[in-house]
């Protein structure tokens, strides 16, 4: 107890406690937004701003120090909590490590797991994912009859094998065109991932299938 009495432990027990949250919840948040901006989104000047964030790993953190005082002077935080938190609240270790774990998730799992609409019977109607996306020869022969170029809006339900059934034409464009009869016609051998929830294949569900047809009628 004589050792507990020289100073006030109990204090900087709940400093530091305070101090893990407010860097841990400010790094998962700006970490976790910034990671996936760069996995998922391409702008105009990703890549710089990518190399910029890998660039402050190379930087020593004493080399800020002064840089960092001088800041926190000017926002009158001296001898605060949250001055000590204020630089670590982006980690770009943390950036670098959520980017490539976002970029390790196959965009087509991404794609299979987003509601597009509502299904014949009000269920969820999810955006479709290819196992195997049909070749134009396995479509050439039915699309020859409809006039292109145009596309075509199917919903088909997912049955095992990543086959479709009971599919029901959407939309087509251009209007009376047959398209979406030909595509219907050519569901059969569509190859399609059942949408994904919680990671787990929903099989059963209904899928949106959009088919482009860009040749023209002979």
């Amino acid at each position: 107890m004589v050792a507990w009495n020289q100073a006030p432990f109990g204090r900087y027990y709940i400093n530091t406690v305070v101090l893990v949250i407010i860097i841990l919840v400010g790094q998962l948040v700006l970490s976790t937004l910034a990671a996936y901006a760069f996995a998922r989104f391409k702008f105009r000047g990703s890549g710089i701003a990518f190399a910029l964030v890998l660039l402050q790993l190379m930087v020593m953190p004493d080399v800020l120090i002064v840089e960092n005082y001088r800041m926190i002077g000017k926002l009158n935080l001296l001898d605060t909590i949250p001055a000590i938190a204020l630089p670590y609240l982006a980690s770009a270790f943390g950036i670098f490590l959520l980017r490539q774990t976002f970029k390790s998730v196959p965009q087509e799992l991404v794609e299979a797991a987003r509601v597009e609409g509502a299904g014949p019977n009000g269920e969820p109607l999810y955006a479709a994912s290819w196992y195997r996306e049909p070749y134009e020869d396995e479509l050439r022969g039915y699309l020859s009859t409809a006039s292109g170029p145009g596309w075509a809006l199917i919903a088909c339900r997912t049955v095992p094998n990543f086959r479709v059934e009971d599919c029901i034409a959407i939309d087509e464009w251009p209007e009376r065109s047959n398209l979406a009869r030909a595509v219907l016609a050519a569901s059969w051998q569509f190859r399609v991932r059942p949408p994904i929830f919680r990671g787990q294949p929903q099989v059963g569900q209904w899928v949106r299938i959009r088919i482009d047809y860009g040749l023209r009628k002979k």
